[in-house]
């Protein structure tokens, strides 16, 4: 679901320019795109996402990796103490927006969602497995 949504918002940037999303028609060409399914969580989150200026925080500071990834840790972190359960969601409306302009990757969003699910590293793997 997210990975579509990330796919949606990239073509309508790449379509329209980065301007669009701070154009009130940028909200209407993503809910006709169908991007959402029916994830209303998500579309809400967007949503509220576009109209706290979060979106414009991460346009502001296009083409920082360093300081985008920052900054969406910043706001998903304190949107999970407002509301635990929407942590997928804020990352992946915020990923969607940075992935779109070119300030994140896709692997920067997979790091992120995996971030409190730590790999063993692989000298352990392999002392198992001996």
């Amino acid at each position: 679901m997210y990975l579509s949504l990330i796919d949606a918002v990239s073509k309508i940037v790449k379509t329209y320019g980065v301007d669009i999303l701070s154009d009130p028609k940028f909200w209407h060409i993503l809910s006709d795109s169908y991007s959402f399914g029916n994830e209303y969580a998500l579309k809400e989150i967007f949503k509220s996402c576009l109209a706290t200026g979060y979106i414009s925080k991460l346009v502001a500071i296009k083409g920082n990796s360093k300081k985008t990834k920052a900054e969406i840790t910043h706001i998903v972190d304190s949107e999970n103490k407002i509301n635990p359960c929407n942590e997928k969601e804020y990352s992946g409306v915020l990923y969607s927006v940075a992935i779109a302009i070119g300030s994140c990757n896709k692997k920067d969003y997979s790091d992120f969602t995996n971030r409190n699910n730590p790999q063993p590293s692989p000298f352990l793997k392999n002392q198992y497995l001996s």
